[in-house]
């Protein structure tokens, strides 16, 4: 069903996620075609205020990029 998906995607993803593997943030860009796939450091499952900003800034940055298509 992802490949149906056609909404410009950004998929972000911790290194050291130890409920899903990072390889399935690698697969799960794969599957949507033209979607952005993003590693953070340090980051587990869950998001902590450590990391916060950082998705944040992730996903602000993906949206205008991303406002006029």
């Amino acid at each position: 069903m992802l490949q149906n998906v056609k909404a410009p995607t950004l998929v972000i993803h911790g290194d050291v996620d130890h409920m899903v593997h990072p390889s399935g943030g690698v697969a799960t860009a794969r599957a949507i075609s033209g979607a952005k796939h993003q590693i953070l450091r340090g980051l587990r499952h869950q998001i902590d205020t450590v990391q916060s900003h950082r998705i944040a800034d992730s996903i602000l940055a993906h949206i205008h990029l991303n406002a006029n298509k």
